[in-house]
């Protein structure tokens, strides 16, 4: 499988898009205009016409209360309304960042998104294309 650029902010973010798995891939760098970053994920999902969003932030990456917040409530929604209906959480050995996917997992599934985690970007394509 082979993915196609979207999106990048220099050290902040990263997107690509893998079509026959219509999965967007989000690897975040540094969490900085975290409002902005996420819209401009979900525009990019629904011009490329996404089904699954694949998240992974580096060991140890940490947001601020203000952007926890955002991540429980605001892009749930906005994920499901960008025609996203799959949230894959790739797990890593930290327990920051494995504790801050978790307090996200239960908002976005009470929004109506289906949430699955993944040990690798690997992993994560599998159940994408699994649900394509």
């Amino acid at each position: 499988m082979a993915t196609q650029p979207a999106f990048s902010a220099s050290g902040v973010i990263r997107m690509e898009y893998e079509p026959t798995c219509k999965a967007l891939l989000v690897f975040w760098e540094k969490f900085l205009n975290v409002k902005e970053m996420v819209d401009k994920c979900n525009s990019e999902g629904k011009r490329l016409g996404a089904k699954s969003l694949i998240v992974q932030v580096p060991a140890g990456l940490a947001l601020k209360q203000e952007d926890a917040a955002l991540f429980q409530e605001y892009v749930p929604k906005n994920q499901l309304a960008a025609g996203m209906a799959n949230l894959i959480n790739i797990v890593s050995s930290s327990a920051i960042t494995n504790m801050a996917a978790k307090r996200w997992k239960e908002p976005s599934k009470q929004c109506g998104l289906t949430v699955f985690e993944a040990t690798s970007v690997e992993d994560a394509l599998r159940i994408a294309r699994e649900q394509a």
